[in-house]
């Protein structure tokens, strides 16, 4: 158990270490400069978390992790030589890296601020000499530095701490913190950051006209795409680009499902550079999935013929059509196309919400347009015919594409409606929509197999293999859609779709 403290105002830092070395047994251990990163994923999962991660450099470069809360401390010691680590991986095996693989689940871990702090530490006893608790000091920089006190009782001694800070408490010179003192310290700091979502939820009135609260729900989702874009050019974390795809697939989904709100023109020019930036991002994700899953294709291919030399051919040859694809995706989000296609985003959604660029269903009520897109998508749901996929496989992207438009409008728009019927319709939904994911994934790398393959004849061999297995699995893949669907259009799936029609299951 630690206990943390801020002093109260006007006291200085020499009034209280002086106050602090007036109480018995309390002794000076000296002072020095400390250079402090803290620590967090983009979309904050540490705080969610309610964890701090700060990596701490002090004198003669001994650095220590430290991943804390209020209640407990976990500190681990790292080289000086080594750097800032990017991922929970990075950390040396530990209840640190164990702790916060479980947490970050993939996330890059980024600076969130980072500056210098001068300690004081002292050391606590009692009459017979025996070491009670730490103290220690820290003081931010600025013109009105914010002070933490922290106190940290050896295990079996946090009573008796807490009856010798009485006296000390008493002088007035400092009250205690409720929250984590380094969340505490950052939001003195004013470095603590909005949250982000990858999807908004936005309230709006059910009677509340089409066009201007379509304009709030794309104007939020813009926010949180352009949040993303830095994370894409840098390449840093993978899932700045998922989540940069996720944003954009529902802004295009929205212009195609609730387009009679919205003037035909204007919105078909915006609607290319959509367009433009689906296909840069679909061909990176597209690799960044085969980069992913093709040592998992490997594995399963026992018969391979001499995978060595070829293996390691294929698995140079993706990674530069992953690099060129990153670089083409990263000059396109640098260049004035995107930037004049950015105002002109902009610009339109500003006047949408001051009433122009209306389409004909502008002043229906937005939840009557909702609901009348959620009608006609789940009915394409229903209707489609497995049979079609024998003849044309692509009909399984379209379902898929009618999935994830579906899915899109429940959560976009989900407080509009009922929250646990939203909740059990997308759960529903979700099971169809995994497993027509796996198959077209399936799809799309073994035409990127073939491609690949096709430029580096010494890999046909292995392509071939590679071929034959996942052919093979795309099959029991679709068979496993056929029963998805079906699960899907039963009577206990489909209460959940009616009550969302208006209607009485």
């Amino acid at each position: 158990m630690k206990v943390h403290f801020e002093p109260t105002t006007g006291v200085t830092l020499p009034q209280l270490v002086r106050a602090l070395r007036a109480q018995p047994g309390v002794t000076s251990l000296g002072q020095h400069l400390e250079q402090r990163w803290y620590l967090e994923t983009f979309d904050a999962r540490l705080a969610a978390a309610k964890q701090v991660l700060s990596i701490a450099r002090g004198p003669h470069n001994a650095t220590e992790i430290r991943l804390r809360t209020l209640a407990s401390e976990a500190t681990e010691c790292l080289t000086s030589a080594q750097a800032l680590p990017k991922f929970a991986h990075d950390f040396r095996p530990g209840r640190v890296a164990l702790r916060l693989a479980q947490i970050t689940l993939g996330r890059a871990l980024l600076p969130l601020a980072v500056g210098k702090l001068k300690v004081v530490r002292l050391r606590w006893q009692d009459a017979r000499g025996k070491l009670l608790a730490a103290l220690q000091l820290e003081v931010g920089r600025g013109r009105q530095p914010p002070i933490i006190l922290r106190v940290s009782p050896l295990r079996g001694f946090e009573h008796t701490t807490q009856c010798a800070l009485l006296p000390f408490l008493e002088l007035g010179l400092v009250v205690p913190i409720k929250t984590d003192a380094a969340e505490h310290l950052l939001q003195r700091l004013g470095l603590l950051r909005a949250p982000y979502t990858c999807k908004p939820v936005i309230p709006l009135r059910p009677k509340l006209p089409a066009a201007p609260a379509l304009a709030q729900v794309l104007s939020a989702y813009t926010t949180s795409l352009r949040a993303n874009e830095w994370g894409v050019v840098a390449d840093i974390d993978l899932e700045f680009l998922h989540d940069y795809r996720v944003i954009l697939r529902c802004l295009r989904a929205w212009l195609s499902d609730l387009k009679t709100s919205l003037a035909r023109k204007p919105r078909e020019v915006l609607r290319v550079g959509l367009a433009t930036l689906n296909r840069l991002t679909g061909e990176l994700r597209d690799l960044d999935v085969l980069t992913g899953q093709l040592g998992s294709y490997l594995a399963h291919c026992a018969d391979l013929p001499s995978p060595t030399t070829a293996n390691e051919q294929l698995r140079a040859r993706l990674e530069t059509a992953r690099a060129n694809a990153q670089t083409a995706l990263a000059a396109h989000l640098k260049s004035a196309a995107y930037r004049n296609f950015q105002r002109r985003w902009v610009g339109f959604l500003t006047a949408v919400a001051a009433g122009k660029h209306a389409g004909r269903d502008s002043e229906m009520p937005i939840r009557a347009l909702v609901r009348r897109a959620i009608s006609k998508r789940h009915a394409r749901i229903l209707a489609f015919d497995p049979a079609l996929v024998d003849a044309d496989p692509s009909a399984l992207h379209e379902l898929r594409k009618d999935c994830k438009r579906l899915r899109y409008l429940l959560e976009g728009f989900q407080l509009l409606f009922a929250r646990n019927t939203v909740r059990q319709a997308v759960k529903e939904l979700k099971n169809l929509q995994g497993t027509l994911g796996d198959t077209w994934d399936l799809h799309v790398h073994l035409e990127l197999l073939s491609r690949l393959g096709a430029e580096l004849p010494a890999t046909v061999p292995l392509v071939s293999a590679l071929t034959q297995r996942l052919s093979l699995l795309e099959g029991q893949q679709e068979a496993l859609v056929v029963a998805a669907l079906e699960r899907f259009r039963s009577q206990q799936a489909q209460r959940h779709y009616a009550r969302l029609a208006g209607k009485t299951a």
